[in-house]
């Protein structure tokens, strides 16, 4: 592609001499670590509709902790107004590897939105049992949990977190990086 054989003449030589000016050629090569090691999330769906999120994300200018909120509210089906987002203490959030390497939303963010998903199916298997139908056959929008063909039969979110008691719901959800390809099976570094 290059065409290495017509213009490598060896080390130090020039492959093209214009006057003061010389042209060589080499390789460059860079590496950003996007992507390594792996996150945990936890949300909790507190009984009075809010809902708490549980990160180590730090906001540093890219915007962290606006998207984060968007993303765990498209699928609770809340507004983004009713999550808060805790502070960064290792005391109490999930330990986590920091926002480096562009990481924050495709680790960070994805651990929160999958932790998001394990508190959604929760509660709509607690509203399936309470309103006797599957929990497939529920939509979650608008702060209600809802028949799907039936819209009017349904709860709030609230009245669904109530069901696990006064602490609510907890979701916990896991972003990992695989070390292997997925199409050998074999570590990536072989």
């Amino acid at each position: 592609l290059f065409g290495w054989k017509e213009k490598w003449k060896g080390w130090k030589i020039p492959t093209l001499v214009d006057g003061p000016k010389r042209r060589g050629v080499g390789v460059a090569l860079g590496q950003h670590i996007t992507g390594v090691n792996n996150e945990m999330g936890v949300v909790r769906v507190n009984v009075d509709g809010s809902v708490d999120v549980f990160s180590h994300a730090e906001e540093v200018g890219q915007g962290i902790r606006t998207v984060m909120p968007m993303c765990i509210a498209e699928v609770l089906g809340v507004s983004p107004e009713v999550i808060r987002i805790s502070e960064a203490n290792t005391e109490f959030v999930p330990r986590g590897f920091g926002l480096y390497a562009s990481r924050g939303t495709p680790l960070i963010i994805g651990a929160a939105v999958k932790a998001a998903l394990d508190a959604k199916k929760q509660l709509l298997e607690r509203a399936a049992n309470i309103l006797k139908v599957k929990p497939e056959d529920l939509e979650i929008r608008d702060n209600r949990i809802f028949v799907r063909s039936e819209p009017d039969k349904g709860m709030t979110i609230q009245k669904a977190a109530t069901l696990f008691g006064r602490v609510g719901v907890y979701g916990i959800g896991y972003e990992e990086v695989p070390h292997y390809n997925p199409k050998t099976g074999k570590p990536l570094w072989e």
